[in-house]
């Protein structure tokens, strides 16, 4: 790069317009025009133009940016904005598919794609030359995950068909990818002693909004109460059905208890992490209800026992008034509440919606091929699908259990490499001892809970943000601590006490 080249680049990277923006990406306000952006692409189909201003950042970073941290809530919001009718597994017509808007899709990316690479090739600081100097405390453990992800149908029958080879090994290095990726890029493309302690709660907390959001358009949109009638059936949207969006604001939950615990005044996120609950009530996805609920009680246990003095006490009215208002609308709307669970308790609260036949057939699968498992795709057993289109050749259908789906795909080798994984992130906790390492680790809990009865920890989404939280846990040492507004002193770094004056 020639002298003048170099001088210009550099004048407009350290102009104050530069450092402006720089500020606003790596501010909390990006993270809530993020999930605006979301919300708005989810309600009125305009995922192109969101994707578009989100590549527009993400450029902007590559080239400009201190380092590559405003890219990582394009990870968490992206994923959450397709649309009801641009769902790629109903609408084979989305903007999803080429012809409809997936060549622009890609196009962006791409350019995207090639200014990164360039950006990790030349920098000395953030660059590829820093990847294996960083140290990282997870590698061995998701890289054995990996390989069994990818080793996964070895040997078994049917296994070397060209559609079944190809369409699992295409799977099985998306998994790895959703798991490993964020953990092991960002890992040395971000300054963490830049990065403040609650950056990645601030995501979460987001994302819970978003979903919320999403889940009163599809209310709306699908005419889910229509009549007084709750149809569970019609809650999806464009990138999960129910149980989707349940588990996700019950993986985003504790981030709300978090800042209930940590702010002054803090009651109010308590009444926010509250309507998140509700919300995950109205998803009607029993799993999620289920272990929401146990979330919910942890970290209400948490916040009041950690918490002293004034504050506690304005936690304890607060979850006082709640129950007190939970029970009077139970009882004056008992009538409605009863015709929302209409569907559930026609079923039967008790109706596991064929999950025992499922496990009784994963578990088969397993026996067949119990080293490798027999491929992430059904082998003799019709597993429900979601999606109607050819997207099933590349997602399919799965077997609503952690621990079935690796029997079942990946065979022992697969539960050993997942065992020896999760050894190392229980590991990672007990040695970070802090507040923000504690809810993180309830948020991995929600999304391991939820997953013991459907397949959430096998979704994109959820497995990328997974791997973001193991990473912000990680480096949580490295962290900058939040200043207080009153004292302008460091909170300390262990956070155990709260604020006196609650």
């Amino acid at each position: 790069m020639s002298t003048s080249i170099k001088n210009f680049y550099y004048g407009i990277k350290n102009s104050k317009f530069t450092n402006e923006v720089n500020k606003f990406l790596n501010s909390v306000y990006f993270l809530a025009l993020s999930a605006v952006l979301a919300v708005l692409g989810n309600a009125f189909g305009l995922e192109l133009l969101v994707y578009g201003i989100i590549v527009l950042c993400g450029i902007f970073t590559a080239i400009f940016g201190e380092d590559f941290l405003p890219l990582l809530p394009a990870f968490a919001f992206c994923y959450i904005t397709p649309s009801t009718k641009n769902n790629p597994g109903k609408n084979p017509n989305s903007v999803f598919t080429f012809g409809n808007g997936a060549e622009y899709l890609v196009a962006m990316v791409g350019l995207f794609a090639i200014i990164l690479i360039i950006r990790l090739i030349v920098d000395k600081n953030i660059g590829v030359r820093k990847a294996f100097k960083v140290k990282r405390k997870l590698t061995l453990g998701m890289v054995i995950l990996g390989v069994a992800y990818i080793l996964s149908g070895l040997f078994s029958k049917g296994y070397f068909t060209r559609d079944t080879f190809i369409n699992n090994l295409i799977f099985s290095v998306l998994q790895f990818v959703s798991l490993f990726a964020i953990y092991f890029i960002f890992a040395f493309a971000v300054k963490w002693e830049k990065v403040k302690k609650e950056y990645f709660l601030w995501i979460m907390f987001f994302v819970a909004f978003v979903v919320m959001a999403e889940l009163i358009t599809v209310y709306i949109q699908n005419d889910v109460a229509g009549k007084g009638n709750f149809d569970k059936a019609l809650i999806y949207t464009g990138w999960g059905i129910c149980n989707n969006m349940g588990a996700l604001m019950v993986m985003a939950m504790p981030a709300s208890f978090y800042f209930a615990y940590k702010r002054n005044h803090g009651w109010i996120f308590s009444i926010i992490a509250s309507l998140i609950f509700v919300a995950v009530i109205f998803s009607m996805s029993r799993a999620s209800m289920l272990f929401g609920a146990v979330v919910y009680a942890l970290c209400v246990v948490m916040i009041i026992v950690k918490s002293k003095g004034k504050a506690r006490r304005n936690h304890l009215i607060v979850f006082g008034i709640l129950l007190a208002l939970a029970i009077i609308i139970a009882c004056v709307f008992y009538k409605q509440i009863l015709g929302m669970f209409a569907t559930l308790v026609n079923n039967g609260l008790t109706n596991d919606s064929g999950r025992g036949n499922i496990y009784k057939a994963g578990l088969k699968q397993f026996i067949k091929a119990p080293i490798f498992g027999s491929t992430f795709f059904p082998v003799e057993y019709d597993l429900y699908s979601w999606s109607s289109t050819d997207l099933t050749a590349i997602l399919p259908p799965r077997w609503h259990n952690t621990i079935v789906q690796l029997l079942a795909s990946c065979g022992v080798v697969g539960l050993l490499a997942y065992a020896f994984h999760r050894f190392e992130t229980v590991k990672l906790f007990l040695s970070e001892k802090n507040a923000e390492s504690t809810f993180i680790a309830v948020c991995i809990l929600g999304l391991l809970l939820t997953s013991l009865l459907d397949c959430h920890f096998f979704n994109l989404g959820p497995t990328m943000l997974y791997s973001m939280a193991l990473l912000f846990v990680e480096k949580a040492k490295l962290l900058t601590p939040k200043i207080d507004s009153k004292n302008s002193e460091m909170v300390a770094v262990d956070d155990t006490v709260n604020a006196e004056n609650g």
